[in-house]
């Protein structure tokens, strides 16, 4: 289980890393286009909401990974008070109501893309029929952490 969770691990942040330097360079050029030449630049506004997608998909993956490092944000006043025996089945209490309700989000955010992809409406870019797979990333990414 260790080495697979390590090979999760290593593509979570090579995913991490090129969706950010991938975000950089398109917003990037999209803002070059607009000014070198404005009469393509409505041709490749797509860009703007490729970069909207990715910055989603960024933001819950790095939150999967700052929840297994133990730096997201907590309120252990409380529990920081309580006896070491406490404090572990409540960590773990806290751990399994986690995860019931990431499980549930995922479950969720499953349906939600199963009926944008089913309704046959699209937006601006063809990645909008999927746009309700950034609701399944974020959880799911949590039930892996709690899982380990």
């Amino acid at each position: 289980m260790h080495g697979v969770m390590s090979v999760i691990r290593a593509v979570e942040r090579w995913t991490l890393t090129a969706l950010l330097i991938g975000m950089s360079l398109g917003y990037a050029s999209q803002v070059v286009i607009r000014e070198v030449a404005p009469e393509i630049a409505t041709r490749t506004s797509w860009i703007e909401e490729l970069t909207v997608f990715a910055m989603v998909w960024l933001a819950f993956l790095g939150l999967g990974l700052t929840l297994e490092r133990g730096r997201h944000v907590a309120m252990g006043s409380f529990v920081e008070k309580l006896p070491p025996a406490a404090r572990k089945w409540a960590s773990r209490a806290v751990d399994l109501v986690g995860f019931a309700f990431a499980a549930y989000l995922a479950k969720l955010g499953w349906d939600i893309t199963v009926f944008v992809r089913d309704s046959g409406r699209s937006a601006r870019c063809s990645t909008s029929r999927w746009r309700g797979s950034t609701a399944c990333c974020r959880p799911a990414s949590a039930c892996s952490r709690c899982a380990t």
